[in-house]
């Protein structure tokens, strides 16, 4: 399941590295296609009802445990929602499609999903203000400089492009 975040990850990576008139020139319809139905598949198959959220896995197991960053704190809490790394990806793959085809549907999933999604993410506790690994409401976790990096960029590209 994870395969499906690293695949939107790379799209994202590939595409945010041009223009959109090469994008649309070098890519055949297929690419974007996939895209875009990897995209929508995340949020069919991994949203949560009534959040801003998406799940770890998929299909959801009340009692997974993701040890790939857990503190020992953290190993035996069950985890509801993903980490911060693999929700920003869908704030990646929504602006890449967006710049791709201008279309309101890409910029409407930032803003009614992707944006109020990531604010469940965002850390005031502690200064300076950051975006944290996992959820706000939970147990403090951990912040990494290269998400951080990875939002800021998405936050460029869509002031850029908006």
């Amino acid at each position: 399941m994870r395969f499906i975040y690293v695949f939107m990850f790379v799209v994202a990576t590939f595409f945010s590295c041009s223009t959109s008139k090469k994008i649309s020139q070098a890519l055949p319809n297929r690419n974007y296609e996939r895209a875009q139905l990897t995209q929508d598949s995340l949020y069919k198959y991994y949203s949560v009802a009534g959040s801003k959220l998406l799940r770890e896995t998929y299909p959801f197991d009340e009692g997974h445990r993701a040890t790939y960053l857990a503190s020992e704190e953290h190993t035996n809490v069950p985890n509801r929602y993903s980490y911060l790394w693999p929700f920003s990806g869908t704030f990646s793959s929504a602006n890449v499609l967006f710049e791709l085809t201008k279309s309101s549907q890409y910029k409407n999933q930032i803003d009614t999903l992707i944006l109020p999604g990531l604010e469940e993410y965002f850390d005031t506790k502690r200064s300076p203000a950051g975006y944290a690994s996992y959820i706000n409401t939970a147990s403090v976790s951990d912040r990494f400089y290269d998400d951080n990096v990875w939002i800021g960029i998405d936050f460029t590209d869509i002031y850029k492009q908006t």
